[in-house]
Formats: structure tokens, C-alpha cells, sequence
């Protein structure tokens, strides 16, 4: 899943100060507006026409002769990933020296892998086997410590129940390891699942979200031992967060399970502000929370008629689209972006991923993903299809100060495989890691 999928600082792996944040089902207590429209705003597909489909063209910068300068959203280098099976692909990261974490999935035995900001592997590291049907999630600190979960099923593949937390040091070594979910305390951390971790100069970070039983459900923050270090249940996550993602002071948001809003919490657990999202809004479940380098948060999602967010509006009477939303970081509504709608035959989810220099991008999970890149003012910067043969599909993304990041896999065709731009192709079938120019 995501992942996201899924940053603006990068997403961290709680250690000795840290901790994680999860959701789940149990009986644990808990502690504990915008002005209207002004302008209507629309991105370009790819190749800056009007229509949003037809055949994929070539990245921006692609062709460009050996040496010269590379374009921003041409393709810097495209490597192979351990894994053939695509949805293998669970995460990428990166730590603030921009090497490169991959965490991948073949036949139930997931891998870590560490990479230099060229791609080159450092070192890789089997992580206990985890269930097929389970979530992974990756988290890397800003010194290089990583933090990685899998979700085993003690009762079978029917019932993935049982998370497993694995803290390493940056050289690969496992500093230490504790399972949460059913097994561990039952009545407080059953059906549980994370999604993401962080930390922020030794501040508790780190976020999550599961729950397969009834409510009662909650969210929580868990110290590296596995420990709680606050509990939340109550209606205001209505009951519980659909997407979460850190903040860079120690905090967490977020988008409520329904949908309608979205959320930001301190670092203890205090609900800071709950916004609303316009009627006819319905976010992505594709990483679709995203905290940019302002302490904005950015949302996409699926529209319908007109929506009025922020200083804009998008879309008409009857008509379906999709855009991304930006909240500023105090809460109040500051504009929504029309994004293209999907090619034919192709979903609809759509995911952002913030970049180093205040900017975000909005990327498509595929089959033929394109990625819209935005200035920091969400001005349009560039965009791209992944690749020009349309064979690729993304499963996560993320962003150092010198590159985008996106990890996923080749379909079988066509034959010759994908085409990332000048020269740079991988065979069909192949798991690949993309670093793109921002």
C-alpha cells in the first residue's frame, strides 16, 4: 500500500527518543474556513495538451545529449529492485545524506536495501518473514536509522493480525525488534497496523492506521519498546484516521476514516485542528496525506460538481474529476488544483509527494502513471509519464534535495520492456527504483 505512500522532510524511523503512532480496535481509554472562490485552476497533461489521454510521450529532458544539463522531470538513472513481484514493492525512503532505502517483498521474505544517492547498494538486510496479505511499512531517520514493520497471521492468511517493528541501526544492524497486535496485549492493540514512521530531532514521531474489527477503534503513539506512550479514542477522528502522515515538529496529520476532513495533533496527542473538506470531495486511498515543508498539508482525491476550496474551485455541475487540496498549517482552507483525469482504462488514484525545495507532486499509481510537479506557490513546473512505453505502475514515492524517487514495476509488455528516457529501459516484469530531476 502505500505508501506512501508515502516527503517533505524525510520520513523517520522512531529510535531511542522516538516512538510510533498506530490505530487499532480495543478498549484502551484515551488522555488526553476559507475565504470563497476566486479562480478556477486546471493542470495540463502531459505534453501540455488539453486532453488527458492518448499515447504516452517522452519525459521532459529526454534525448538530451551525453553531458548537458538535465531538465527538470527528466530521469537521472533507473535501477532493478530485488524483487520480480510487483506489488512486492512496499516503500521507499531517504535519510538526509540522500542515500536511498528500499523495502521490497518476494515470496513473503521482505528485504531492506540501503543505496547511495547514485543507487548503488550498500548493504541489504532480511527482515523476518511477513504475512503475503500484510502491510510493510519503512521508516528512515534523518542520521540513516530505519525502522521497518511487516504484519505476520498467527491464525492464517485470513486473519493478518500480528505487527512485528524492526529498529536498525544505519549500517543494517538491528538494534532491536517488538511485536504489537493480537499477542501482544490483546485488548488494547489488537487489529492494529502502522503505516509510517518518523522522528524529528528526537521527538516522537511515527503514524499508522489499521482495524479490521468494530469500533471501538483508536489511535496511539508507541515508544520504540513497544510500549504506549498515549492512547487516543474519541469521535473527533471520527473514530479513527483514514490516511496520517508526521509533521516536522513532533506532531501527526491527518484525514478522518469518512473522508470529510482532515486533522492535525501535537506531539502529545492534542487535536490542533480539524478541517472540514468541501462536499463532493472523496480523498484517495493512495498515501493521500502529505506534509509539505511549510507545515501545509496536502490532500488528493476524486471530485465531483463544483468545489470550492481555499481562493479557487474546480470542476462543474455533474462533472467528475480530481484535484489536489492544501490546507495551510494553521488550518484554514488555501486553494484546491484540477488535476488531468486518468487515460482510458487506467484508476483513478493519485497520491502527493512533497519536495525538498517546498514543492510537491501529484503522481498516479498507473497502469501508464504520469507525475505533475508544482512550485512551491502550486504553480505548474513539469510533468511526465513515467516512462514512454507505458509500461510501468508506481507503488511509492519519495524525495531528496537532489531527486524524486519513485519505486514500483514493468508489466509484461510490452516485449522490450520500459522506457525511462535517454536510453534507460529495464526489462518486462522488472521491480525499479526512478530518481527524476525535480
Amino acid at each position: 500500500m502505500r505508501d506512501a505512500t508515502s516527503n517533505a522532510r524525510s520520513i523517520a524511523a522512531a529510535l531511542a527518543c522516538g516512538a510510533l503512532i498506530a490505530c487499532g480496535e480495543g478498549a484502551h481509554a484515551s488522555p488526553g474556513g476559507g475565504a470563497g472562490p476566486a479562480a478556477t485552476q486546471q493542470v495540463p497533461p502531459p505534453g501540455g495538451g488539453a486532453s488527458s489521454g492518448g499515447s504516452a510521450v517522452a519525459p521532459t529532458g529526454a534525448g538530451a545529449a551525453p553531458g548537458a544539463p538535465r531538465a527538470p522531470g527528466s530521469s537521472q538513472w533507473v535501477k532493478s529492485l530485488s524483487t520480480t513481484t510487483g506489488y512486492g514493492v512496499a516503500a521507499v525512503r531517504a535519510d538526509a545524506t540522500g542515500n536511498i532505502f528500499t523495502f521490497t517483498v518476494q515470496a513473503g521474505s521482505p528485504t531492506l536495501e540501503k543505496r547511495d544517492a547514485s543507487g548503488t547498494v550498500l548493504w541489504a538486510t532480511p527482515i523476518p518473514p511477513a504475512c503475503r496479505q500484510g502491510m510493510r511499512t519503512l521508516g528512515v531517520a534523518e542520521d540513516g536509522r530505519v525502522a521497518v514493520s511487516v504484519t505476520s497471521c498467527p491464525f492464517g492468511l485470513s486473519l493478518p493480525t500480528l505487527e512485528k517493528v524492526t529498529l536498525l541501526n544505519s549500517d543494517g544492524s538491528v538494534a532491536s525488534s517488538f511485536a504489537t497486535g493480537y499477542g501482544a496485549a490483546a485488548e488494547v492493540n489488537r487489529f492494529g497496523e502502522l503505516y509510517a514512521f518518523a522522528a524529528d530531532a528526537g521527538a516522537p514521531l511515527a503514524s499508522g492506521a489499521g482495524g479490521i474489527a468494530p469500533p471501538p477503534r483508536f489511535l496511539r503513539l508507541i515508544g520504540p519498546d513497544g510500549a504506549d506512550r498515549w492512547v487516543r479514542r474519541d469521535g473527533t477522528l471520527s473514530p479513527m484516521p483514514l490516511a496520517l502522515h508526521p509533521t516536522a515538529d513532533g506532531g501527526v496529520a491527518g484525514v478522518t476514516e469518512d473522508g470529510t476532513a482532515v486533522f492535525r495533533l501535537d506531539r502529545a496527542g492534542t487535536l490542533l485542528w480539524r478541517t472540514a473538506l468541501p462536499t463532493g470531495v472523496s480523498p484517495s486511498l493512495a498515501g493521500n496525506a502529505e506534509v509539505l515543508a511549510d507545515g501545509s498539508v496536502a490532500v488528493t482525491g476524486d471530485t465531483r460538481d463544483v468545489v470550492r476550496f481555499g481562493d479557487a474551485q474546480v470542476g462543474g455541475p455533474g462533472q467528475v474529476g480530481r484535484a489536489l487540496l492544501v490546507i495551510r498549517a494553521d488550518g484554514t482552507p488555501r486553494t484546491v488544483v484540477a488535476l488531468p483525469d486518468p487515460a482510458p482504462g487506467q484508476g483513478r488514484s493519485v497520491a502527493p509527494t512533497a519536495l525538498a525545495d517546498g514543492g510537491l507532486v501529484a503522481w498516479e499509481q498507473g497502469p501508464c502513471p504520469r507525475v505533475w510537479a508544482f512550485a512551491a506557490d502550486l504553480s505548474p513546473r513539469w510533468n511526465r509519464h513515467v516512462d514512454a512505453a507505458c509500461a510501468a505502475s508506481v507503488g511509492s514515492a519519495t524525495a531528496t534535495r537532489g531527486a524524486l524517487l519513485l519505486a514500483g514495476w514493468l508489466s509484461e509488455t510490452p516485449a522490450d520492456g520500459g522506457d525511462f528516457g535517454d536510453g534507460q529501459r529495464l526489462a518486462p516484469g522488472t521491480s525499479f527504483l526512478l530518481s527524476v530531476l525535480p
